[in-house]
C-alpha cells in the first residue's frame, strides 16, 4: 500500500475519531511532508526514512516543534495503518525521543503598548478577537470557530483539546466584546470575515499585520516588541493570578490544561 493510499483511509476515519482542529492541524503536516512521502510504500516509512524527512524539514527552515508537529501526524496514520493489519510497527515514535525535545524561549508577556497597536492596526472583528483573547483565556481555534449558538447566558461552554469539556465564564467586557459583533445571516461563526467565512489561517494573518505594524515602528525608528497571538493567553493566566480572581487550579481548569504542572 502506497503512504497516500493509507492517509487517504486514515483521514475517512479521523474526521470521526479526532477534533477538527486536530485534524486540520494534521493535514498540514501531511502536505508539508507529501513531497518527501509521495510515492513510498507505506513500509517503507521507516526510522531511515524518517530521519531524511527530519533533516529535510530543518533545511527549510522549520523548527522542533513544527517537525514534531510533522511527525505526530505521521504518526497517528500509522498507527491507523496498525490497526488495520497493514504494518507490524510505528517507527514515528523511534524518531520522536529526547533528541527531537522542543527548546522553548522564555515567555515574554505582550505589553500594553504592543496589544494598543495591534488592535489599532487589525480589520474590526480581528481587533475584537485580540481583545478577547485577552479577557478569556481562549486558544486562538476555540476564538475563531466560536460561534453564536456557544454563547449562553454568562458564559461558554468549550470542548477543547482532548474533547475535554471545560466552561469560560464571561466578564463584564468580554461580553460587550461579543455583543457588538454583527451577524451574518449566512455565517454561524461570532468573528467572520468576508461573506461570513471562518479565518482558515489567523495565525499568518496576525503575522501579516504584525509585520507591518513592525515595519511603521522601524520607519519612525520606534520600536515594536513582537508577541504571538497565543501569548495573549500567557498573559491572560498572568492576569487572572495577580487579581485573585481564583486559585491555580481554578486557573488549571478555565485554560484546560490537564495538570498544574
Amino acid at each position: 500500500m502506497s503512504w497516500q493510499a493509507a492517509v487517504m483511509a486514515w483521514n475517512q476515519q479521523a474526521t470521526a475519531d479526532l477534533s477538527p482542529a486536530t485534524v486540520r492541524r494534521y493535514l498540514v503536516s501531511m502536505r508539508q511532508c507529501n513531497e518527501h512521502l509521495q510515492g513510498t510504500d507505506l513500509r517503507k516509512v521507516d526510522v531511515p526514512k524518517l530521519r531524511e524527512i527530519v533533516r529535510a524539514r530543518r533545511q527549510e527552515g522549520a523548527t522542533t516543534a513544527t517537525i514534531r508537529r510533522d511527525l505526530t501526524a505521521i504518526s497517528s496514520v500509522r498507527d491507523y495503518a496498525i490497526g488495520e493489519g497493514w504494518i507490524l510497527e510505528n517507527a514515528t515514535l523511534t524518531v520522536r525521543h529526547k533528541r527531537m525535545r522542543e527548546r522553548r524561549d522564555p515567555i515574554v508577556l505582550p505589553t500594553e503598548e504592543a496589544i494598543a497597536t495591534m488592535i489599532a492596526a487589525a480589520p474590526s472583528r480581528f481587533a475584537d478577537a485580540i481583545e478577547f483573547a485577552r479577557e478569556t483565556g481562549m486558544r486562538q481555534d476555540e476564538i475563531f470557530g466560536l460561534t453564536r449558538r456557544q454563547v449562553s447566558a454568562g458564559e461558554i461552554p468549550i470542548t477543547g483539546k482532548g474533547r475535554k469539556l471545560r466552561v469560560i465564564p464571561l466578564t463584564f467586557h468580554a461580553r460587550r466584546i461579543l455583543d457588538r459583533q454583527p451577524q451574518h445571516l449566512a455565517s454561524p461563526y461570532m468573528f467572520w470575515h468576508g461573506s461570513g467565512r471562518r479565518w482558515t489561517s489567523p495565525s499568518s494573518r496576525f503575522g501579516d499585520i504584525q509585520r507591518r505594524v513592525a515595519q511603521k515602528a522601524a520607519q519612525r525608528k520606534g520600536q515594536f516588541q513582537h508577541f504571538r497571538f497565543h501569548d495573549l493567553r500567557h498573559l491572560y493566566a498572568v492576569e487572572y493570578l495577580r487579581a485573585g480572581r481564583g486559585s491555580l487550579y481554578d486557573l488549571q481548569k478555565l485554560l484546560g490544561h490537564s495538570s498544574v504542572k
